[in-house]
């Protein structure tokens, strides 16, 4: 038996041991409408980005040849830069990669091999 409120506009289901319940059909539209509420895709979301450098990069003419810098920027706007060297030796910051061709210059006469 099924009775009609008019008052709400919602159908309700008397079944056989007298509780109500909600037809199939009304179920899958209260599900979708609670998706409504969801936050958005992840397509539509902010997206982190990754870029290489290397010294023919706008602002990173300062590298020697052979060195790459990975710039990766998260969702949050965060930037992480790592420097590589040749070798694919991991650097943390432009510090410590300055430090590396200072002890490279002492010891070698500033000889980077690539370097004309």
């Amino acid at each position: 038996m099924e009775q009609v409120d008019q008052s709400h506009n919602q159908a309700n289901t008397q079944l056989t041991d007298g509780s109500n319940g909600v037809p199939a059909s009304d179920v899958a539209r209260l599900s979708s409408g609670r998706r409504k509420n969801r936050r958005p895709e992840r397509d539509s979301r902010k997206k982190s980005t990754f870029e290489m450098h290397d010294h023919t990069s706008v602002g990173y003419d300062w590298l020697h040849p052979g060195w790459v810098v990975e710039v990766h920027q998260t969702k949050s706007g965060r930037v992480y830069k790592r420097y590589f060297d040749e070798m694919g030796r991991p650097y943390n910051t432009k510090k410590e990669v300055l430090r590396h061709y200072a002890e490279w210059e002492q010891l070698c006469g500033g000889d980077f091999g690539g370097e004309e």
